[in-house]
């Protein structure tokens, strides 16, 4: 499991057609639908996806208070597809 999971991270940190801001987004998404830890999945991949924002000089990822509700559940429209369209935008 350790392998696959450092080959999954290894593909999305190399994806030189994207952006950092786009890489950083994807990565924060991964680690939240991987649900690689017990609790804080989501934490860390925010954690993780500003840790590339600032090493990049593109700010950071925030989820101001009046939208916690529209992202809570488009994350879970992710969650049950997969498909991260409507969550990125």
């Amino acid at each position: 499991m350790e392998s696959q999971i450092k080959e999954e991270l290894a593909d999305l940190l190399n994806q030189p057609e994207k952006t950092k801001t786009e890489i950083a987004i994807e990565i924060m998404l991964w680690v939240m639908r991987r649900q690689m830890f017990i609790d804080g999945n989501k934490r860390v991949g925010m954690l993780f996806a500003n840790k590339i924002m600032i090493d990049n000089g593109c700010g950071i990822i925030t989820i101001s208070q009046e939208n916690q509700s529209t992202f809570f559940e488009k994350i879970i429209k992710f969650y049950e597809s997969g498909d991260h369209t409507d969550l990125k935008q």
